[in-house]
C-alpha cells in the first residue's frame, strides 16, 4: 500500500513514517519546502515539497496514492495562518484525494478539543462530548484543530473515500518536547512551575502507540469511518513526569508548585491589566483551569471498532524517552563545554 504523510518531519509525522516502512508500506513524506529533511533522506521514502496552500502542490503529493494519513498542522502560526494552512488546507487535500481516487484519509485531531469545563464530577469524556465553543479556550492552535476536523468529518458525509478522525491525547515521546501541555509552564531548561499539586493523570498518548493507531486505521478496510479517542491505558500524573525527568534527564531541574487559586487569581488580574493597556499577559486563565481540571477520556471505541491497545506500556515508554532527552543533555553539555 503507498500512503502519503503529511507533516512527515515533525514529531509525529517522522514516527508515522518509520512505523508504515516497518510494517511494509511504501511512504511518500509531505513537507514544508522549508522543513530539515535529513532523517527522512536516510530512509526509503519519497519526499515531496509543498504547501497545503497551494492545490498544485496537494495534487502532486497525492497523485498515485492509496492512503493519506494527515498530520500536519500549523503549530505556532497566527489565526489566520492557521484558517489558510490548516483549516482550508486540509478541505483542499480532502479534495485532492478524492479526485486522485484515494481510498481511505486518516484525519490527526486531539482530545484538546473537547470543553471539558462541562465534565461533570465522575464523568469520562467520549468521542460523543461536545466541542469547545467558548472563546477565551479557544487559542489558535485548538481553533485550527476544530475547524479542520469539521471540514473532514462534513467532508466524509458525501464522499465515497472513508474518512476516519483520531483524537490524539499528549503526545510525548523521542523527539518530542520535555515539556506537556496540562502541566504548568517551563522556563529555560532548568525551571519548572506545576500549576496545583501535580497530582492530576494526564490524558497522554506515547508517540509510537499514536502512530500504531494510525497505521491500524489505516489498513483497516472494514472499518469504513468514524472518530477515535487514541489515548494510553496507563497514565501519568503531572508530577510524575517531571520528577523522572529530573532523575533520568536533567538532574538541574527545579520543579516549583504553585498552588491553584493563586495562580488563576494571578492570571486572571493580568488578563484584565492586559486587556485595559491592550498588551497580550502570557499566563492565562483557560491554562490555569485545564492544568487544574480532572478529566478521563475513553479509549473503548478505538479498541472494540479498530482493535488497537497502546502496545508500548507506560514505564517503557517513560524509558525511551527520559533516554532520548538524557542523550540531548549530555550532548547539549559537551557542546557548552567545548564553548567555554
Amino acid at each position: 500500500m503507498k500512503i502519503l504523510i503529511t507533516g512527515a518531519s515533525g514529531f509525529l509525522g517522522g514516527h508515522l513514517v518509520e512505523h508504515a516502512l516497518s510494517r511494509g508500506h511504501q511512504v511518500r513524506a509531505f513537507v514544508r519546502r522549508t522543513s530539515n529533511t535529513n532523517a527522512l533522506e536516510s530512509l526509503e521514502v519519497e519526499i515531496v515539497r509543498g504547501d497545503l496552500k497551494s492545490e498544485a502542490s496537494l495534487r502532486e503529493a497525492v497523485a498515485g496514492i492509496d492512503v493519506v494519513i494527515h498530520a500536519a498542522s500549523s503549530m505556532d502560526a497566527g489565526r489566520q495562518e492557521s484558517e489558510a494552512a490548516t483549516i482550508k488546507g486540509t478541505s483542499d487535500l480532502l479534495a485532492a484525494a478524492e479526485k486522485s481516487g484515494v481510498r481511505r484519509f486518516i484525519h490527526i485531531s486531539s482530545i484538546g478539543i473537547y470543553a471539558v469545563r462541562k465534565l461533570s464530577k465522575g464523568e469520562v469524556i467520549s468521542e460523543d462530548f461536545p466541542l469547545e465553543k467558548a472563546q477565551r479556550f479557544l487559542n489558535d492552535y485548538v481553533a485550527s484543530k476544530i475547524g479542520s476536523e469539521a471540514a473532514a468529518v462534513e467532508f466524509a458525509t458525501h464522499s465515497s473515500m472513508k474518512v476516519l478522525v483520531l483524537r490524539c491525547g499528549l503526545l510525548y515521546g523521542p523527539r518530542g518536547k520535555w515539556t506537556l501541555p496540562r502541566t504548568g509552564y517551563g522556563f529555560g531548561k532548568n525551571l519548572y512551575v506545576v500549576i496545583g499539586a501535580g497530582r492530576n493523570l494526564l490524558p497522554v498518548s506515547y508517540v509510537e502507540n499514536c502512530a500504531s493507531a494510525a497505521l491500524l486505521a489505516s489498513e483497516k478496510d472494514s472499518v469504513t469511518g468514524g472518530i477515535f479517542n487514541i489515548v494510553d491505558d496507563d497514565l501519568v500524573t503531572q508530577a510524575e513526569f517531571l520528577r523522572r525527568f529530573k532523575k533520568d534527564a536533567n538532574p538541574n531541574l527545579r520543579i516549583i508548585r504553585a498552588p491553584y487559586a493563586p495562580s488563576y487569581a494571578f492570571a486572571f488580574l493580568g488578563e484584565r491589566f492586559g486587556k485595559m493597556l491592550g498588551l497580550p499577559f502570557p499566563f492565562r486563565t483557560a491554562h490555569q483551569f485545564i492544568c487544574g481540571w480532572k478529566a478521563g477520556y475513553s479509549n473503548e471505541r478505538a479498541k472494540s471498532v479498530l482493535g488497537w491497545r497502546p502496545e508500548v506500556p507506560k514505564e517503557e515508554a517513560l524509558s525511551r524517552t527520559m533516554k532520548y532527552f538524557a542523550g540531548r543533555y549530555r550532548t547539549s553539555h559537551r557542546a557548552n563545554i567545548r564553548r567555554w
